[in-house]
């Protein structure tokens, strides 16, 4: 028997695909306030972020973290605010698929292509948004459930080198 502790490494990735799983069912049931959500989620991770900084006695960037994760909240629940909001975030979702699939590409990474393309698409979607275009939604959540559903079955699915090969001799004729 193998006593040996092999580190858990799917643990964490099929929890974020859960995730994504999870974000997908929420845009399409909620759609505009998904937006909103996601937006608070952020400018609450981008503000404690800068308090810590601010804590660890970094007080540039924890300034600017911090006033950055308020305009974030801000610009959430701000009404004139969300259609430039949208525009930024877009922005930025676009500009990481596509370096990102230019990465993915240059290291042969499938997985990373795939995730780089959802980034882009999705960043077009908000860049290109228009009030009403609960459609636009639907189309998201589905993308979100597709790619943590293929996400979970190419986790799971032995790749050629986590299978163990074993050369089989055949049996000679007197059974030697």
């Amino acid at each position: 028997m193998d006593n040996e502790r092999k580190p858990l490494t799917k643990g964490p990735k099929a929890a974020v695909l859960c995730v994504s799983i999870i974000m997908g069912v929420l845009f399409c049931v909620l759609q505009t306030g998904m937006i909103n959500i996601l937006f608070t989620i952020i400018g609450v991770i981008l503000a404690l972020g800068g308090i810590l900084a601010i804590i660890s006695r970094r007080f540039i960037g924890g300034v600017i973290l911090a006033a950055l994760g308020g305009l974030i909240i801000a610009s959430a629940w701000i009404p004139n605010w969300t259609k430039v909001a949208y525009i930024i975030f877009g922005v930025m979702l676009l500009i990481s698929g596509i370096f990102g699939f230019i990465t993915a590409v240059y290291n042969e990474n499938a997985r990373s292509c795939i995730s780089a393309v959802f980034s882009a698409v999705l960043g077009g979607f908000l860049i290109g948004f228009k009030e009403g275009a609960d459609w636009m939604f639907f189309v998201v959540g589905a993308l979100f459930i597709l790619l943590g559903v293929v996400g979970l079955i190419l986790l799971f699915v032995p790749s050629k080198k986590d299978v163990k090969t074993v050369d089989v001799k055949p049996i000679d004729e007197e059974g030697k």
